[in-house]
């Protein structure tokens, strides 16, 4: 009420949007939406207070891991206090204890990871920086693998170190809310932050089940984290033979349709850039039969949802420079005849889209538009990206690539660094982007081992 400017403002109407006519789905949740309203002032309430406990236990629940995305744990926050509890309520608490984890001090030293703080190299008004997530597990096994792959001996001793971290941090206890579609499979897989045992995920789990394959731990260690984080993996295939990040066949449109949802994300369908790199997982890395059913459907869902250009959509990095990419690893290791056309016309996607320079930039706009919007200039991790995926699509020694790298080469400044001041990750399309700090660093290193190996070959 308070954003209201009105002196009731509950006699202020709310406009309907555009596309809620009067026969459409919109407008008969607008509907039930106001019935809903007049039934909360009745004092005959049937089942309220046992509904509302069940909504409260399950928050609590989830709260107990509170190393979330800022969203949901302080709408976690603010739905225990409008049920009455104080700050000094335990699960109150821990999701504070969350969100204080996530901040960042400024200082002189770290003004490059901070967004808006970069002009005149000064440091920012403001002391504290609150992030909206931390990524260790995601962030530490692409850096692992990046490394893996420029030849640093996998019996390393910092290599060892972090896979047996890695392998402490698997969940195989707890059964998240992809087991209300799965319930069948033991969970096994990792999830984004130091501590979410609710929400593992399929991107984390290829990577760390990557990294850890490559590293020199002994057999009688890897072997049953290994075949149970797999097996969870392959237990998460989608109908439709696609792999989403979080869940099984959670694809229900009508959820997002519901008012409140503009932000169009309730749901988490499967994506060609997760299922490219599952493709590519279970053959380079765990040496499948590419006739493999499971890898034939995956492959058939990535050939469907090829865009009119040749791209791919990427819904966890921006845009189709990440889903081109991932695309590509996944049909080009399969290598079938009937994919060849696919290939062909994504790499010369990629090819039109180069910048004079050598790199690629692509601009979080094309989320809005659905057609790929480039940046003012190149970048390091998009032109990663881009090499990686020409690279795996047998095009090392092309022109092409030859530019990528060394646009990659000569951004190497003498600390051995890359810089990239723009958001390349995706939360949520159109409205929610993550500026990642280790994906200027690890993708450029990744691509170029990836690079100079193919063309020694």
């Amino acid at each position: 009420d308070e954003l209201f400017t009105q002196k009731n403002p509950r006699k202020v109407k709310w406009e309907k949007p555009k596309n809620a006519q009067f026969l459409s789905i919109e407008n008969l949740f607008l509907q039930a939406d106001r019935v809903l309203k007049i039934t909360n002032d009745l004092k005959l309430k049937p089942l309220r207070k046992q509904s509302l406990k069940k909504c409260e236990n399950y928050i609590r629940d989830h709260l107990q891991t509170t190393e979330d995305i800022y969203p949901a744990m302080f709408y976690g926050i603010i739905a225990l206090e409008n049920l009455g509890y104080a700050v000094d309520d335990k699960s109150i608490e821990k999701a504070i204890m969350g969100l204080r984890s996530f901040q960042l001090k400024v200082t002189e030293n770290n003004l490059d990871r901070i967004p808006f703080a970069q002009n005149d190299n000064k440091v920012a008004e403001i002391p504290v920086y609150q992030q909206c997530c931390i990524s260790p597990i995601w962030d530490t096994a692409w850096a692992g693998v990046a490394l893996l792959e420029s030849e640093l001996p996998a019996n390393d001793e910092r290599l060892v170190k972090t896979a047996h971290w890695l392998l402490s941090k698997q969940v195989t206890d707890v059964v998240g809310d992809w087991g209300v579609k799965n319930g069948s499979a033991k969970p096994g897989g990792w999830s984004f932050e130091f501590n979410n045992e609710h929400y593992p995920d399929i991107d984390d789990t290829i990577e760390v089940l990557t990294f850890l394959h490559g590293v020199d731990i002994p057999y009688r260690v890897l072997k049953k984290p290994f075949e149970r984080g797999l097996n969870w993996l392959l237990s998460m295939q989608c109908k439709n033979g696609g792999f989403a990040a979080f869940d099984k066949d959670n694809n229900l449109e009508l959820l997002n349709r519901i008012p409140f949802s503009d932000h169009g994300a309730c749901l988490d369908p499967a994506t060609v850039d997760i299922t490219g790199r599952v493709i590519d997982f279970l053959i380079r890395v765990c040496e499948y039969d590419s006739d493999t059913l499971a890898i034939q459907r995956a492959a058939d869902f990535i050939i469907r949802n090829q865009e009119r250009d040749g791209s791919f959509w990427g819904r966890w990095g921006v845009n189709y420079l990440y889903g081109t990419w991932c695309g590509l690893e996944g049909l080009s290791i399969l290598n079938r005849d009937c994919d060849k056309l696919a290939i062909s016309r994504a790499i010369h996607w990629l090819k039109s889209i180069q910048n004079p320079d050598g790199g690629f930039g692509e601009s979080c706009r094309s989320y809005n538009s659905d057609k790929y919007e480039p940046l003012n200039q190149s970048v390091p991790s998009q032109t990663a990206w881009a090499l990686m995926g020409l690279t795996a699509a047998g095009q090392a020694h092309t022109e092409e690539c030859q530019k990528a790298a060394l646009y990659l080469e000569n951004g190497l400044d003498e600390n051995g660094e890359w810089h990239e001041n723009h958001f390349t990750g995706t939360g949520f399309p159109g409205h929610f982007y993550i500026r990642y700090h280790g994906y200027r660093q690890y993708f450029p290193l990744l691509a170029l081992a990836k690079y100079y190996k193919s063309v020694k070959t």
